[in-house]
């Protein structure tokens, strides 16, 4: 038992000298400033659309699940309040703007059915069909975003904190599906030849307020007495937004004796499932008022 009271004595003596580094003694102010803060930063993002697409026209589908990506720069200001809660530990608030240079995915696909109809008992009459169905979904979301994160952190160091964060932002997602099909008929005989076609289409529009969930992390160092400079981390993530649109679409319908002509009206359905996310990084300069 004697042997380890010096080694228990030596464990606490710099468990002492650790954390009197952050707290100070009698008052003593130590590196890393308690109290209001404000901040710029720059860095780059990148916008995320993850769907799940189907459009059917008649017999003709279009079906994909999609992942778009948009690369580009962006700012922030920011304003916050943060102070040593116990010893090294640390916690904060921050409220922030945003600032994205952009904010827009696309993504576009097609599908052709050839149906060929060859009849030589009337001569060498002879009948083709093409039908193409193609579509383009846009979405984008809004270039100003505010945000308000929690940050929860440690003083590794005197003048330097290592943090998380946790918070929302407020952001419009525009959802935007352009759709088309063509259906064609081409007709030959030793008498004629006919071509026939129609186009269908369908838009739709739709806007979603969204609350996003933000998480991160980050690291600053202080390079003066209130100037710290702070690299940040922050992923955000939405809940989808659905699109719906339904229509009617005309065939044009084919055969070796009456040619190609455009026969009534079919279905047109068209749905969307977009999940929004976006990361980000980015350096901040931090300039704290006390």
């Amino acid at each position: 038992m004697a042997r380890k009271i010096p080694y228990t004595l030596s464990l606490l003596s710099l468990f002492m000298a650790y954390t009197s580094a952050y707290a100070g003694t009698e008052g003593q102010k130590t590196g890393y400033p308690d109290g209001f803060m404000l901040g710029a930063g720059a860095g780059v993002t990148e916008f995320m659309d993850s769907g799940t697409y189907n459009t059917t026209a008649n017999n003709l589908v279009n079906s994909t699940n999609n992942r778009s990506f948009r690369f580009g720069f962006m700012g922030d200001v920011i304003a916050g309040y943060g102070r040593r809660v116990y010893k090294p530990f640390y916690l904060g608030t921050e409220l922030g703007l945003n600032i994205f240079g952009t904010r827009k995915t696309s993504f576009s696909r097609a599908s052709q059915l050839d149906v060929t109809v060859v009849q030589t008992e009337f001569g060498s009459s002879s009948v083709v069909r093409n039908d193409t169905l193609s579509d383009t979904t846009t979405v984008s979301g809004n270039v100003l975003v505010p945000s308000f994160d929690i940050k929860p952190g440690l003083l590794v160091t005197p003048n330097s904190l290592l943090f998380a964060r946790v918070g929302i932002n407020y952001n419009q997602i525009h959802v935007v599906k352009n759709s088309m099909y063509q259906s064609s008929g081409l007709f030959t005989s030793p008498d004629a030849t006919e071509l026939t076609m129609t186009q269908s289409g369908l838009y739709s529009s739709e806007k979603k307020q969204l609350i996003g969930l933000r998480t991160g992390v980050g690291f600053e160092y202080l390079i003066s007495d209130n100037i710290g400079l702070a690299a940040n981390y922050v992923y955000a993530f939405y809940n989808s937004v659905n699109t719906q649109m339904v229509g009617t679409s005309s065939r044009v319908a084919c055969d070796t004796i009456e040619g190609c002509h455009v026969n009534g009206d079919g279905t047109y359905v068209a749905s969307g499932k977009s999940k929004i996310s976006d990361q980000q990084a980015l350096l901040q300069l931090i300039y704290h008022l006390t």
